[in-house]
């Protein structure tokens, strides 16, 4: 296998072409558009947008206050956003890659509604940069400056949420040099570690994996939006699987005749059926059609990969090419839906099928289902020559359809905003470049963090605040606290994402000023959790405040208790050192 990555990671700061600000503001009005493909810069419409375009769509923006005419494409681009552009030059550095002097924006043609204007806006920032992973050093192609596109607002309805419109990012394409899953794990752990050196936006939805995957007689297929690391092998597994699986599918198919494309409508044969999908259909006015497969029984059922077979992909692109919700062929248990066994010897009778033979169903009106089962057959059809390049979703561990592998075409220079001199960004990005990963790990160790330590926290969500942390805190503990008492206590089901950065600085600091003993921080950390209280008045109220020398000396002679009997009892308001030292058995 052959596999390549493009990582995608939203930075901080406003937006890439205007003044606003990311937000989760709500809407207070809609505009709706038809997006229309142009040609690219040599004159040829790109296969993916003209796919996109046939769709024939119109769609609908949510606009909130927080969002300007540029994001609505009533405005033309403003200057670019400084902050953006020297920070996506310092990820470059870091990369090793090599900065170009004159810095061009393009057009990505876009008309799948993620963007108003029907493009992307993009500079090619770097290349020719390169990573080491396990001592295997991966190049880095390109490094890109772009927009991020609009939000879904309501799935399947074509509408968007234009509050994402506009974000910063950093797109990073490595060279198809991987080639095995858990090394594409590692690659994508490893630029993303680079990436949180950077001033980036944290949380879900803010770092995307796009992963493109091709194996020997197979065909160069791009899996997008990849959310979590925790996928990525078995998304690459599970590819690797769909495409070995349909190159010996393909050995099969080419023993049986091609089909011919003949839809027939079969609905008299279930006039009188029981099945409920059908006879709701009825009752909207709507068929069943069925196109003949002679020769291909089993075929259709063949796992591509888990969950997911020929079936499965046929029924994705009779989805996506005509709006149905889906197929019926006959490798399922056709039962199931409710048919009888009278009508499938019916429709076999009618259809001229044997033991050898298959069908693939679909219901609904006859122009959708036409265009369905007309989809349908030219996959059929793709099957006994090639794997077909295209874009899939990712769904988790496995990918559907999306639309075909877009090209060169679709790019375009953009003509409202001049070329730019990258040599004074540059030098601003050198003289503020972060350290690197490995650096990072060093200085962990050499403030007193064991190699466990170091290597969680180099991977924690909170490696930005801990600098923040262990400058008022002693290290060690403000790692332990972060890693391990705040995870402990979430399994627990203590609402630990209240505990923001304000409070935890408050946290830190009262321990630093001996306000209460280790012991005390997670009864602490409860309450902070789930109130909107002070540490202070924690302490106050819960009579946390520690021992002194004198206190320990004198409740120990009173209450006549030796270290462990102290310790029991006393264990959220003393320091064991100091028990230790002060009281002997």
């Amino acid at each position: 296998m052959k596999c390549g990555l493009e990582i995608h990671q939203q930075l901080n700061g406003g937006k890439l072409f205007c003044s606003c600000a990311a937000s989760n503001s709500p809407p207070v009005e809609h505009i709706f558009r038809s997006l229309y493909a142009s040609v690219g810069e040599l004159g040829v419409k790109d296969r993916a947008a003209a796919f996109e375009e046939a769709k024939n769509k119109e769609f609908n923006y949510l606009v909130s206050d927080d969002v300007c005419l540029v994001e609505c494409d009533e405005e033309p681009p403003h200057e670019i956003n400084k902050h953006a552009l020297v920070t996506a030059i310092k990820g470059a550095l870091l990369l090793n890659a090599s900065l170009f002097d004159e810095l061009h924006v393009m057009r990505k043609i876009v008309v799948d509604g993620s963007n108003t204007s029907g493009f992307q806006r993009t500079l090619l920032l770097a290349e020719g940069g390169y990573i080491k992973v396990e001592n295997r050093r991966i190049d880095i192609q390109t490094v890109c400056l772009e927009e991020d596109s609009a939000s879904i607002g309501n799935k399947g309805k074509g509408t968007y949420n234009l509050n994402r419109l506009g974000v910063p990012l950093i797109e990073i394409a490595t060279a198809p040099q991987i080639t095995s899953p858990s090394e594409a794990r590692a690659v994508a752990e490893n630029i993303g570690q680079i990436l949180r050196s950077l001033d980036v936006r944290r949380g879900i939805g803010t770092i995307r994996q796009d992963i493109n995957i091709s194996v020997e007689g197979g065909s160069r297929v791009e899996i997008k939006g990849v959310q979590s690391l925790n996928f990525i092998s078995d998304i690459v597994r599970n590819e690797v699987q769909r495409q070995k699986t349909l190159l010996r599918l393909k050995k099969k198919i080419r023993t049986v005749a091609k089909p011919v494309l003949n839809i027939k409508n079969v609905s008299k044969i279930f006039a009188n059926t029981q099945c409920s999908l059908v006879k709701r259909a009825f009752e909207e006015g709507k068929n069943v059609f069925v196109l003949p497969l002679p020769g291909f029984k089993n075929l259709l059922g063949v796992e591509l990969m888990p969950a997911f077979r020929f079936g499965s992909e046929l029924s994705d692109y009779a989805k996506i090419f005509s709006g149905v919700k889906g197929i019926i062929h006959g490798d399922e248990n056709l039962l199931k839906y409710g048919f009888s066994e009278n009508e499938l010897d019916s429709l076999n009778a009618y259809l001229k099928l044997g033991k050898k033979d298959n069908f693939v169903m679909c219901i609904g009106n006859r122009q959708k289902a036409f265009k369905a089962l007309e989809a349908v057959h030219k996959r059929i059809i793709e099957a006994y020559h090639k794997i077909p390049e295209e874009t899939r979703m990712a769904d988790k561990t496995i990918s559907h359809f999306m639309r075909p592998m877009p090209g060169k075409d679709r790019m375009y220079p953009e003509t409202d905003i001049r070329p730019i001199l990258s040599k004074k960004y540059v030098e601003i990005a050198k003289n503020n470049l972060p350290p690197l990963p490995s650096e990072i790990l060093k200085h962990y160790k050499k403030i007193g963090l064991n190699e466990e330590l170091a290597e969680a926290l180099l991977k924690s969500k909170y490696r930005s605040s801990f600098e923040k942390f262990s400058k008022v805190a002693e290290p060690k503990f403000v790692a332990v606290i972060l890693l391990q008492t705040i995870k402990k206590l979430k399994r627990e089901g203590t609402p630990v994402e209240k505990l923001d950065e304000k409070k935890l600085l408050d946290f830190f600091e009262s321990f630093s000023k001996l306000k209460f003993v280790k012991a005390a921080s997670e009864k602490i950390l409860r309450q902070l959790s789930s109130t909107n209280k002070t540490v202070k008045q924690i302490i106050e109220e819960e009579s946390l405040r520690p021992l002194g020398s004198k206190d320990i000396k004198r409740l120990s002679k009173r209450e006549k208790l030796n270290y462990n009997q102290f310790m029991a009892k006393y264990r959220l308001k003393a320091d064991p050192k100091d028990v230790k030292k002060l009281i002997k058995n």
